[in-house]
């Protein structure tokens, strides 16, 4: 057999023979530039063909059941119970019909509504499912979804997408809207570019913030659009560019909880939010074009966002309509104190479902019903018998946030308004004593005042009081004097700058304390039995920042020993009171405030105060009947010329907290209110505790107290002097 021939090695220095190309390459080396653009488009053809085969959806099947969704759309109610059985699994209660039918009119007409159901009565649910079928029906061409932050409203439109994703129902009902949605197969990006029959459906499915329905011939929704956004977001302006060319501006908006925790509890944030609702909010739709609103609330405090909504005196628009869960307690108080001991009986053993609770309720039910009306009779757990023992079971599990998050009224709950709060303005107004203004009782025996500093204006109050604490109002006023009897400080017409003729804020400021504070500390009152008496204690407001040091500097340069700066401190009760805290060497304190030592330091002395502990003190003093020890009333004068000051005086309500083993009123200016005499008053008032003026009944606490280093005579300190070097 021949051996096969072995195949040499390349020498040493020369290059092995290149391998040979193949045909493929080397017909692509050799082809044209023409033909490669040829093959180019052709691939770009093919890859084209086979994009458009998977964004073509087809057409759009017919509706499944036109006499449904005819019965449906003249019937919210039903609709929703029939596109929605998931969701709203129980019967409707009088109150659900109510909602819904306002609810209906709306969405449909236009119009505001403001709903605060109790919570876990859907009402959420009823709002973001009405919205939807208001869309799919083509009631609202543009919905704005509203929350208290981008993320709570982004959060709705995820639910509302949902629902148009995976609610069978609605896809057969509603195919227009539906089936190009579900033909993305949860894969938004395929919503560029589908087309349905060769027509680009333009959805737009794969943001947040903003969705587009399809375009579908024929669809009364065709093009809707739904954006979410937060209420402090970017409200102003909002528009759409639509397929055809005209541009869209929201005709319709949902709103839900539109308040944080945080918000709520900020006088500031919930009038911000009010305004923006009122303003931005309202004309989202346009000049002359009437929009739908429909916002669902939960108060949780009063005088909060909810709770001003709800107010058809403060926001009629809205329609506000406040349901209770219980809109009346049974007859029987003695039989249900008797339940409550068997709950907590079953609670100490363990036994959550209440068995023993149950029992006592249903051997005395008919008793115990007696008088009752709640609403929605199917709103119980299934251990529980009836919506009534579910009411109290949540009653007596949380009181402090029942009546506010269920029965919408959070007054018994969360404020003490009423128990402690100052009488309304018609009460303030009518307690007139009988001195005329600028005159002072033969029983007073200090002048106090408090001036208030704001930006365009000065106000100030004189007060005549006694030792017992008893007030009489000598003057008030503010500076610049304004044309108008009741005025606003928003509707100021003669501010500090026009009146000094100084343009920056520290000097306008010292040149109207210049011109106001020096002549009233200057000025001489008489007593009725003719003693001559002058301003003894006044404090000026010095916790503006912007203004503090201007008043430190004016009060060092003015001639009157009377006047010191004041810093209020509304300490709360989880703080420590000024009372308890300990007092440094040179210190003069009270129960409600302190002077700090200053000596070696820049600062001027000045007066630091717990203003809710003054505030409550304040609001004992205009509740005491007049005549008795510790009223406090006005000069002689009509209700029309007190008004705007009674007016501040009742601007704030009390909140009732609990801290550190105490109970403490907080207080909580009144949305859109001004407290300006109020602040004055408050530091009369703290000028008359510091003068060792006390109401009756609270002892020698009130009186100042003074901590210092005991004093020594020198001999003494000789003495002890000798005795350290002996040792």
């Amino acid at each position: 057999m021949p051996m096969a021939k072995k195949q040499s090695k390349p020498s040493a220095g020369t290059d092995p023979a290149p391998k040979s190309k193949s045909k493929r390459s080397s017909k692509a080396a050799n082809a044209s530039p023409r033909r490669v653009a040829s093959n180019r488009a052709a691939a770009a053809k093919r890859s084209r063909l086979k994009s458009n085969d998977e964004r073509e959806i087809g057409p759009v099947p017919p509706v499944a059941d036109q006499a449904r969704r005819d019965a449906c759309e003249a019937d919210l109610a039903l609709a929703l119970k029939t596109y929605f059985p998931d969701t709203f699994t129980l019967p409707w209660s009088n109150q659900h019909h109510e909602v819904i039918t306002t609810m209906d009119g709306v969405l449909r007409d236009g119009g505001l509504y403001a709903l605060g159901m109790p919570r876990g009565s859907g009402k959420t649910s009823i709002a973001i499912c009405s919205a939807t079928l208001a869309i799919c029906y083509g009631w609202r061409r543009y919905l704005a979804i509203i929350g208290a932050i981008q993320a709570s409203a982004s959060a709705m439109l995820e639910r509302m997408k949902s629902e148009l994703e995976e609610n069978g129902l609605l896809l057969a009902d509603f195919p227009e809207v539906c089936f190009p949605i579900v033909s993305l197969e949860y894969t938004p990006s395929r919503a560029r570019g589908q087309t349905s029959q060769g027509e680009h459906t333009a959805i737009k499915w794969d943001g947040k913030k903003r969705i587009v329905l399809p375009s579908v011939p024929g669809s009364k929704s065709s093009g809707a659009i739904v954006q979410a956004v937060g209420l402090t977001g970017n409200i102003r302006g909002m528009f759409y560019r639509t397929k055809d060319g005209p541009t869209l501006r929201p005709d319709g908006f949902v709103g839900d909880d539109l308040q944080t925790d945080a918000s709520a509890l900020k006088v500031e944030q919930v009038e911000k939010r009010e305004n923006i609702l009122n303003g931005a909010v309202r004309g989202l739709a346009g000049p002359g074009k009437r929009i739908a609103g429909v916002i669902t609330i939960t108060v949780q405090r009063k005088g909060d966002l909810a709770d001003r909504l709800l107010d058809p005196k403060l926001n009629p628009h809205y329609q506000g309509r406040r349901m209770r869960l219980v809109e009346r307690w049974p007859d029987n108080v003695d039989q249900w104190a008797k339940y409550a001991e068997h709950r907590d009986t079953d609670l100490a053993r363990g036994h959550v479902l209440l068995p023993s609770a149950t029992k006592f309720y249903k051997q005395n039910r008919a008793a115990m019903d007696r008088g009752a009306i709640v609403p929605w009779e199917a709103r119980h757990e299934p251990q529980e018998l009836s919506a009534l023992q579910s009411a109290y079971n949540l009653k007596l599990s949380n009181p402090l946030t029942f009546d506010a998050e269920y029965q919408n009224d959070p007054s018994a709950s969360v404020s003490a308004e009423g128990v402690i709060a100052p009488p309304d303005t018609d009460a303030i107004v009518r307690r007139v004593n009988g001195f005329k203004r600028g005159e002072v009782p033969a029983d007073a025996s200090h002048l106090v005042a408090g001036i208030d500093v704001q930006q365009d204006a000065l106000f100030y109050v004189v007060a005549a009081v006694d030792e017992s604490l008893t007030g009489y109002v000598v003057d008030y006023g503010a500076w610049p004097e304004q044309p108008a009897a009741y005025w606003t400080l928003r509707q100021i017409h003669e501010t500090l700058s026009k009146r000094t003729k100084v343009a920056s804020l520290p000097g306008s400021l010292f040149a109207a304390m210049q011109a106001m504070v020096d002549p009233l500390l200057s000025k001489t009152y008489h007593r009725d039995d003719g003693a001559a008496m002058k301003i003894d204690a006044a404090l000026i407001d010095a916790n503006w920042g912007l203004s503090t040091s201007t008043v430190y500097s004016f009060c060092r340069q003015t001639k009157h020993a009377s006047l010191m700066p004041f810093h209020g401190r509304g300490i709360t009760a989880k703080q420590q009171p000024i009372a308890a805290r300990k007092r440094k060497p040179g210190e003069r304190a009270g129960e409600a405030w302190f002077m700090p030592k200053v000596r070696g330091t820049k600062t001027p002395r000045h007066v630091i105060a717990d203003t809710n502990t003054v505030k409550t003190i304040l609001a004992e003093r205009w509740r005491v009947p007049i005549g008795e020890p510790g009223a406090w009333t006005w000069f002689a004068g009509t209700a029309a010329a007190h008004r705007m000051a009674s007016d501040h005086l009742a601007a704030e309500y009390p909140i009732e907290t609990m801290g550190r083993g105490r109970t403490l009123l907080e207080w909580v200016l009144r949305p859109g209110r001004d407290n300006h005499y109020l602040d004055c008053f408050t530091m009369a008032l703290t000028a008359a505790l510091m003068r060792g003026c006390a109401a009756p009944g609270t002892g020698s606490d009130a009186r100042p107290r003074t901590t210092a280093k005991p004093r020594r005579s020198l001999a003494e300190l000789r003495a002890l002097r000798r005795v350290g070097r002996e040792q």
